[in-house]
C-alpha cells in the first residue's frame, strides 16, 4: 500500500555523510543529497520536544517521524532536511515488511543534524 498523495504533505530532502578533501588536502565529511531522488513528499509527525540551556547554549531537541515511500538507499546514518532544520535519522524502518514505506525516526537539536 503505497502513502495517498493528500497525507504526504512535507517536502524534505535526504542527504548522506561523504568524505571531501577541504583545499588543503584534510578528509573532511560534508552532507551531500543522496544520488537518487533527494527530495520526496513525507507524512510528518512531531512527536516531543526538550528544551535546555547549558553555559548558555541552547540545547533544544525535537523527535519526529517522518513516513516515505518506502525506499532502499536510506538508512540510519542519513539525515532529512525538513523547512530548513536538520533531523538526523536514529532509524528507517519497514514497519509493515512489505516494502510499502519507510518510517524514519528522527531528532533535530543540539547539533543541527
Amino acid at each position: 500500500m503505497i502513502l495517498e498523495a493528500g497525507k504526504k504533505n512535507t517536502p524534505i530532502t535526504i542527504q548522506a555523510k561523504v568524505k571531501a578533501q577541504s583545499p588543503s588536502g584534510a578528509v573532511t565529511h560534508v552532507w551531500q543529497n543522496i544520488p537518487v531522488t533527494p527530495q520526496v513528499w513525507a507524512e510528518k509527525f512531531d512527536r516531543s520536544g526538550v528544551q535546555g540551556f547549558v553555559s548558555n547554549q541552547d540545547l533544544s531537541k525535537v523527535t519526529a517521524r517522518f513516513r516515505i515511500d518506502y525506499r532502499e538507499d536510506v538508512v540510519a546514518e542519513m539525515r532529512v532536511v525538513c523547512k530548513g532544520k536538520y533531523y538526523n535519522i536514529h532509524y528507517a524502518l519497514d514497519i509493515t515488511g512489505q516494502n510499502e514505506y519507510l518510517e524514519l525516526m528522527c531528532e533535530t537539536g543540539a547539533n543541527d543534524g
